[in-house]
């Protein structure tokens, strides 16, 4: 049997805008090595994979500086302190794209990085979205909005134009939702 780890010091090492860096000195009980692991406290944060009134897919191109490429993603973002993961996704629905739902369903919950992260990451499905405002990103955020048929999401993705871990997740648990996926 696995025993959990014992943690005996963590201290907070590095504070950015979007995450801090958590130093833990820890003994593994299985092993009695001692040693320091880290860990990125991130918010938790919710994306969302949109269709409109046709039943077209709602995706975005931005700019990413990690990858420093422009990615086709679902719309997302972090889920601000006192706001709930669905409320996260709307606000980020309506802020980077303009549109709004008819209706939200919760589909599916992951964590992005076990190993070093402890955030989750909450996917939605919005059906029925209409265009109601023009997007309002944030400050240094520009964002281009544009609509597929949802088999064009696949062809996305095996072209190689999806290819974050949390919108493949994402694809997964809305294929899930409509029964694509058998177990």
């Amino acid at each position: 049997m696995i025993k959990p780890y014992v943690r005996h010091a963590s201290e907070i090492v590095l504070t950015t805008p979007i995450f801090k860096v958590r130093k833990d000195r820890v003994t593994n009980p299985n092993t009695d090595h001692t040693g320091d692991f880290f860990v990125l406290e991130n918010p938790d944060w919710a994306n969302i994979i949109a269709l409109d009134t046709e039943g077209r897919v709602i995706l975005i191109r931005q700019w990413r500086h990690g990858t420093g490429e422009v990615e086709v993603e679902f719309p997302a973002g972090l889920v601000d302190p006192g706001e709930s993961p669905e409320q996260t996704a709307l606000r980020e629905l309506k802020e980077e794209t303009g549109y709004q739902a008819a209706r939200v369903t919760r589909i599916g919950v992951v964590k992005p990085n076990l190993a070093y992260q402890q955030n989750s990451c909450s996917t939605f499905l919005a059906e029925g979205c209409q265009k109601v405002a023009e997007p309002e990103f944030d400050r240094g955020e520009h964002v281009e909005t544009f609509l597929v048929q949802p088999h064009e999401v696949g062809e996305l993705v095996r072209g190689g134009q999806i290819r974050s871990a949390v919108s493949l997740a994402a694809i997964f648990w809305w294929r899930s939702h409509q029964g694509a996926v058998a177990w």
